[in-house]
Protein backbone atom coordinates (compact mmCIF):
# COMPACT_ATOMS: atom_id res chain seq x y z
CA UNK A 1 0.00 0.00 0.00
CA UNK A 2 2.83 2.33 0.89
CA UNK A 3 4.54 1.50 -2.39
CA UNK A 4 1.41 2.37 -4.43
CA UNK A 5 1.09 5.66 -2.52
CA UNK A 6 4.70 6.42 -3.30
CA UNK A 7 4.22 5.63 -6.96
CA UNK A 8 1.11 7.82 -7.09
CA UNK A 9 2.95 10.68 -5.40
CA UNK A 10 5.82 10.28 -7.86
CA UNK A 11 3.43 10.46 -10.81
CA UNK A 12 1.77 13.56 -9.36
CA UNK A 13 5.14 15.15 -8.74
CA UNK A 14 6.18 14.42 -12.32
CA UNK A 15 2.94 15.87 -13.65
CA UNK A 16 3.35 19.02 -11.53
CA UNK A 17 6.97 19.36 -12.60
CA UNK A 18 6.01 18.93 -16.23
CA UNK A 19 3.26 21.49 -15.90
CA UNK A 20 5.64 23.95 -14.24
CA UNK A 21 8.16 23.27 -17.04
CA UNK A 22 5.55 23.95 -19.73
CA UNK A 23 4.49 27.15 -17.99
CA UNK A 24 8.15 28.19 -17.82
CA UNK A 25 8.39 27.74 -21.58
CA UNK A 26 5.03 29.27 -22.40
CA UNK A 27 5.23 32.43 -20.27
CA UNK A 28 8.03 34.12 -22.31
CA UNK A 29 6.07 33.45 -25.50
CA UNK A 30 2.94 34.87 -23.92
CA UNK A 31 4.88 38.09 -23.30
CA UNK A 32 6.29 38.03 -26.84
CA UNK A 33 2.90 37.71 -28.55
CA UNK A 34 1.87 41.36 -27.95
CA UNK A 35 5.30 42.50 -29.20
CA UNK A 36 4.93 40.41 -32.32
CA UNK A 37 1.46 41.81 -32.84
CA UNK A 38 2.86 45.34 -32.51
CA UNK A 39 5.55 44.56 -35.09
CA UNK A 40 2.99 43.11 -37.47
CA UNK A 41 0.80 46.21 -37.02
CA UNK A 42 3.76 48.50 -37.70
CA UNK A 43 4.72 46.56 -40.82
CA UNK A 44 1.15 46.68 -42.08
CA UNK A 45 1.04 50.45 -41.48
CA UNK A 46 4.38 50.90 -43.25
CA UNK A 47 3.09 48.95 -46.24
CA UNK A 48 -0.05 51.09 -46.36
CA UNK A 49 2.07 54.27 -46.14
CA UNK A 50 4.42 53.04 -48.88
CA UNK A 51 1.51 52.17 -51.12
CA UNK A 52 0.06 55.66 -50.56
CA UNK A 53 3.44 57.25 -51.31
CA UNK A 54 3.81 55.23 -54.53
CA UNK A 55 0.34 56.31 -55.58
CA UNK A 56 1.18 59.94 -54.81
CA UNK A 57 4.38 59.76 -56.88
CA UNK A 58 2.55 58.06 -59.73
CA UNK A 59 0.01 60.88 -59.72
CA UNK A 60 2.77 63.50 -59.79
CA UNK A 61 4.48 61.65 -62.65
CA UNK A 62 1.41 61.76 -64.92
CA UNK A 63 2.12 65.27 -66.35
CA UNK A 64 5.76 64.30 -67.04
CA UNK A 65 4.68 61.12 -68.82
CA UNK A 66 2.19 63.08 -70.90
CA UNK A 67 4.78 65.74 -71.84
CA UNK A 68 7.48 63.15 -72.60
CA UNK A 69 5.21 61.11 -74.88
CA UNK A 70 4.12 64.26 -76.72
CA UNK A 71 7.63 65.63 -77.29
CA UNK A 72 9.96 62.61 -77.53
CA UNK A 73 9.93 59.46 -79.68
CA UNK A 74 9.79 55.90 -78.37
CA UNK A 75 7.78 54.17 -75.69
CA UNK A 76 6.98 55.61 -72.28
CA UNK A 77 10.27 54.52 -70.69
CA UNK A 78 12.38 55.87 -73.59
CA UNK A 79 10.48 59.16 -73.71
CA UNK A 80 10.86 59.66 -69.94
CA UNK A 81 14.59 58.88 -70.19
CA UNK A 82 15.02 61.57 -72.85
CA UNK A 83 13.05 64.05 -70.74
CA UNK A 84 15.21 63.20 -67.74
CA UNK A 85 18.37 63.93 -69.76
CA UNK A 86 16.88 67.23 -70.90
CA UNK A 87 16.08 68.24 -67.33
CA UNK A 88 19.59 67.29 -66.21
CA UNK A 89 21.02 69.41 -69.01
CA UNK A 90 18.94 72.38 -67.88
CA UNK A 91 20.08 71.80 -64.31
CA UNK A 92 23.72 71.73 -65.39
CA UNK A 93 23.24 74.98 -67.31
CA UNK A 94 21.69 76.63 -64.27
CA UNK A 95 24.59 75.45 -62.09
CA UNK A 96 27.11 76.73 -64.66
CA UNK A 97 25.49 80.14 -64.74
CA UNK A 98 25.36 80.30 -60.96
CA UNK A 99 29.00 79.27 -60.48
CA UNK A 100 30.74 80.59 -63.59
CA UNK A 101 28.77 83.61 -64.90
CA UNK A 102 31.36 86.09 -63.65
CA UNK A 103 34.33 83.95 -64.70
CA UNK A 104 32.90 83.48 -68.20
CA UNK A 105 33.32 87.20 -68.92
CA UNK A 106 37.02 87.28 -67.96
CA UNK A 107 39.94 87.23 -70.39
CA UNK A 108 43.48 85.89 -69.90
CA UNK A 109 44.34 88.77 -67.61
CA UNK A 110 41.37 88.18 -65.32
CA UNK A 111 39.57 91.31 -66.50
CA UNK A 112 35.83 91.15 -67.28
CA UNK A 113 36.10 94.30 -69.39
CA UNK A 114 37.68 94.99 -72.76
CA UNK A 115 39.32 98.28 -71.86
CA UNK A 116 41.39 100.35 -74.25
CA UNK A 117 44.71 101.72 -73.06
CA UNK A 118 45.42 103.60 -70.85
CA UNK A 119 42.36 102.34 -68.95
CA UNK A 120 43.04 99.29 -66.81
CA UNK A 121 41.00 97.01 -64.60
CA UNK A 122 42.63 95.96 -61.33
CA UNK A 123 41.71 93.19 -58.89
CA UNK A 124 43.48 90.65 -56.72
CA UNK A 125 43.28 88.19 -59.62
CA UNK A 126 44.68 90.55 -62.26
CA UNK A 127 47.55 91.53 -59.97
CA UNK A 128 48.43 87.88 -59.32
CA UNK A 129 48.43 87.20 -63.08
CA UNK A 130 50.80 90.03 -64.00
CA UNK A 131 53.85 87.75 -64.18
CA UNK A 132 51.96 84.99 -66.01
CA UNK A 133 51.68 86.41 -69.51
CA UNK A 134 52.87 88.93 -72.06
CA UNK A 135 50.41 90.99 -74.06
CA UNK A 136 51.33 91.97 -77.61
CA UNK A 137 48.86 93.58 -79.98
CA UNK A 138 45.84 92.46 -77.96
CA UNK A 139 47.12 88.85 -77.87
CA UNK A 140 48.20 87.09 -74.68
CA UNK A 141 51.28 84.88 -74.56
CA UNK A 142 51.70 82.65 -71.49
CA UNK A 143 55.02 82.82 -69.71
CA UNK A 144 56.80 79.79 -68.35
CA UNK A 145 59.57 79.38 -65.82
CA UNK A 146 59.61 78.83 -62.08
CA UNK A 147 58.15 82.24 -61.16
CA UNK A 148 55.28 82.01 -63.64
CA UNK A 149 54.46 78.39 -62.80
CA UNK A 150 54.43 79.20 -59.10
CA UNK A 151 52.09 82.10 -59.82
CA UNK A 152 49.74 79.83 -61.81
CA UNK A 153 49.56 77.43 -58.87
CA UNK A 154 48.81 80.25 -56.45
CA UNK A 155 46.05 81.56 -58.72
CA UNK A 156 44.60 78.05 -59.00
CA UNK A 157 44.61 77.79 -55.23
CA UNK A 158 42.99 81.20 -54.70
CA UNK A 159 40.72 81.22 -57.78
CA UNK A 160 40.02 77.54 -58.61
CA UNK A 161 37.27 78.43 -61.12
CA UNK A 162 39.51 80.61 -63.31
CA UNK A 163 40.34 78.33 -66.27
CA UNK A 164 43.20 80.15 -67.97
CA UNK A 165 45.67 79.36 -65.19
CA UNK A 166 45.10 75.63 -65.66
CA UNK A 167 45.58 76.04 -69.40
CA UNK A 168 48.76 78.12 -69.12
CA UNK A 169 50.30 75.84 -66.50
CA UNK A 170 49.44 72.80 -68.63
CA UNK A 171 51.37 74.28 -71.59
CA UNK A 172 54.43 74.98 -69.45
CA UNK A 173 54.45 71.51 -67.91
CA UNK A 174 53.94 69.85 -71.30
CA UNK A 175 56.97 71.70 -72.69
CA UNK A 176 59.01 70.37 -69.74
CA UNK A 177 57.83 66.80 -70.35
CA UNK A 178 55.92 66.73 -67.06
CA UNK A 179 53.05 64.22 -67.42
CA UNK A 180 50.90 66.11 -64.91
CA UNK A 181 50.13 68.66 -67.64
CA UNK A 182 47.18 66.54 -68.79
CA UNK A 183 45.49 66.84 -65.40
CA UNK A 184 45.58 70.65 -65.62
CA UNK A 185 44.54 70.63 -69.29
CA UNK A 186 41.54 68.38 -68.57
CA UNK A 187 40.49 70.59 -65.66
CA UNK A 188 40.68 73.62 -67.95
CA UNK A 189 38.48 71.85 -70.52
CA UNK A 190 35.95 71.00 -67.82
CA UNK A 191 35.67 74.67 -66.80
CA UNK A 192 35.72 76.06 -70.35
CA UNK A 193 32.86 73.74 -71.32
CA UNK A 194 30.83 75.40 -68.58
CA UNK A 195 31.85 79.00 -69.30
CA UNK A 196 31.27 78.69 -73.06
CA UNK A 197 27.71 77.50 -72.40
CA UNK A 198 26.87 80.88 -70.84
CA UNK A 199 25.52 83.67 -73.01
CA UNK A 200 27.80 86.69 -73.24
CA UNK A 201 31.01 84.80 -72.39
CA UNK A 202 34.39 86.11 -73.52
CA UNK A 203 35.43 84.75 -76.92
CA UNK A 204 38.86 83.81 -75.57
CA UNK A 205 37.16 80.94 -73.77
CA UNK A 206 36.05 79.46 -77.11
CA UNK A 207 39.51 79.90 -78.62
CA UNK A 208 41.33 78.20 -75.77
CA UNK A 209 38.79 75.38 -75.50
CA UNK A 210 39.28 74.67 -79.20
CA UNK A 211 43.07 74.54 -78.75
CA UNK A 212 42.79 72.26 -75.75
CA UNK A 213 40.55 69.82 -77.59
CA UNK A 214 43.14 69.63 -80.36
CA UNK A 215 45.99 69.16 -77.89
CA UNK A 216 44.10 66.46 -75.98
CA UNK A 217 42.61 64.97 -79.15
CA UNK A 218 39.07 65.42 -77.87
CA UNK A 219 36.22 65.29 -80.34
CA UNK A 220 33.49 67.89 -79.88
Amino acid sequence: MAQKWYQKASVQTALVSGFVFLIGIAIPYLFKVPKLQDKISKLEKENVDKAAEIQRLETQLVPFKTYALEHYPGNEKEALSQLENKIKGIGNSVDAIKDYAEISKMDFSGSPYNLASPLQYSSTLTRMLKVCYEKKENAYYPRCGDDAEEAYKKVIESFPKFPFSYYQLALCLRDKGDESWKTYAEKAVDIFEKTTSIDGHNEQHDEVLKRLRIILDINE
